[in-house]
Parts: C-alpha cells; sequence; structure tokens
C-alpha cells in the first residue's frame, strides 16, 4: 500500500504525531510489512516511541527504500502507525494512518 502521510521526526510518543508538529512533514510512503501487536504492546509501543524495539529490529531490514516504512497497528485502537526504523531497532520517523486508509 502506498499514499502519502505527515512524518514527524524522532517523536517520543504517540501525542508527539500531530499536524502542528513542527519537525513533521508530508512524505510519501510505502507500507513493507503489517506488524500487528497485542493491546499492551501496543499502548507500551505508543508510550515511548524512542525505544529500541524488538520487533523494530526484526523487520527494518526490508525498509531498504526512502519511501519504505513499517505499519505498526493494533485491532482494538483507531489508527496505525508507519514507522521508518533507523538503525535497526528505533522509529526515526513516524505518521498516523487512520484504520480507514487500511480498509
Amino acid at each position: 500500500m502506498e499514499g502519502i502521510a505527515y512524518f514527524v521526526f524522532r517523536p517520543r510518543t504517540f501525542d508527539d504525531l500531530s499536524l502542528e508538529n513542527p519537525t513533521g512533514k508530508w512524505r510519501k510512503y510505502r507500507i513493507v510489512k503489517t506488524i500487528c501487536l497485542p493491546q499492551i504492546d501496543f499502548e507500551n509501543f505508543t508510550t515511548d516511541l524512542l525505544a529500541d524495539r524488538q520487533f523494530i529490529e526484526d523487520h527494518s531490514a526490508l525498509c531498504t527504500g526512502s519511501r519504505d516504512c513499517l505499519l505498526v497497528t493494533n485491532h482494538h485502537k483507531g489508527t496505525g502507525l508507519l514507522i521508518i526504523p533507523w538503525r535497526g531497532c528505533f522509529v526515526r520517523q513516524a505518521a498516523l494512518l487512520p484504520m480507514i486508509q487500511l480498509v
């Protein structure tokens, strides 16, 4: 899946991913892998996006192009997170992707 989203550079939490964030910019993306986390893991991830995560390290090698990203989601939330990994295990840039776009 491809599209355009508002990516924020090095967001700390889910709340940092707003359109008003000055470190953000619109950019094209291409999802190379979707990762569905259990609810508690998704909540833990969204409260500290800069922490090293094994699931990012496991799939970061798939992001070879500048538009490539991972989609991290949870079936109980209304959004997914597009992430561009950096150094293999944490989030360099992230964007919100409303679930309506996932259908």
